[in-house]
């Protein structure tokens, strides 16, 4: 039995959502460790956060590129999707740092990068169209 992301990245919506938390979930199980490590458990809080911020805004941006697949909804599928997948992990970063969250520190903004670019990863190539 040969294993391929490229059969299951067709599956429902709720199959693309768990595997998308679920790669998340595995690469927070790695994180987490090395920030408690080396920062303490303050550091192992805001990995967590960040992760959870990433993926919310993630699943959303997977939610959106679903419901509004084809060549018609293409941009407004983008622009939503996008806007979610950004703004999610952004605004909140931001109500974080404005009222003076011992959360918002560059160590967070770091791990919010890290896992904004692993769920992006993810979440565009489960978003992506089956070959023709």
């Amino acid at each position: 039995m040969c294993f391929s992301l490229a059969r299951l990245r067709h599956r429902s919506l709720l199959f693309s959502m768990t595997l998308l938390g679920s790669i998340t979930l595995a690469a927070l199980a790695v994180a987490c460790p090395a920030a408690a490590h080396f920062g303490g458990s303050a550091s192992a809080i805001r990995v967590a956060v960040a992760a959870a911020l990433c993926l919310v805004g993630a699943e959303g941006a997977l939610a959106v590129s679903r419901m509004l697949q084809g060549p018609e909804n293409a941009l407004l599928s983008l622009l939503l999707g996008m806007m979610l997948r950004m703004g999610v992990p952004l605004i909140c970063a931001l109500i974080l740092h404005f009222r003076g969250n011992p959360l918002a520190n560059a160590e967070f903004l770091v791990y919010l990068g890290g896992f904004y670019a692993i769920t992006l990863a993810v979440g565009v190539y489960l978003s992506l169209p089956a070959r023709a």
